[in-house]
């Protein structure tokens, strides 16, 4: 049906470049990634597990920095995650490197970032 993950940046299955070369990430924050299958889309499913796992994730695991990458085309990602409280949009478009694993080659995305206070 699905999926949600957290995991740590340095454990991620991609690495992001700035537009500069350089890798793009900070120290002690977790990428937040998630799928949903299209016949389950549109039902607040994935909204549900991303609040639930965060939520987990802040209160028993003291995660403080979480950054979620989205395909610019991928309009729906795009929308569960401006409707998530305290994620803010990175200026800017950075280019995802897709591993070799998943077919591989770049994407241009936008990423949100959320700070615990």
């Amino acid at each position: 049906m699905g999926a949600v993950s957290l995991v740590p940046t340095a454990s991620s299955s991609y690495v992001l470049l700035g537009m500069d070369g350089f890798e793009y990430g900070q120290a002690g924050e977790y990428v937040l990634g998630y799928y949903l299958h299209p016949e389950f889309q549109q039902r607040s499913i994935m909204r549900d597990a991303v609040l639930a796992l965060l939520a987990w994730a802040v209160a028993d695991q003291g995660v403080e920095k979480v950054r979620v990458d989205v395909a610019v085309e991928n309009a729906g990602s795009r929308r569960l995650v401006e409707s998530l409280e305290g994620f803010e949009k990175d200026e800017g478009e950075q280019e995802l490197v897709w591993p070799e694993s998943k077919g591989g080659g770049k994407k241009a995305i936008w990423s949100w970032r959320w700070k615990s206070s």
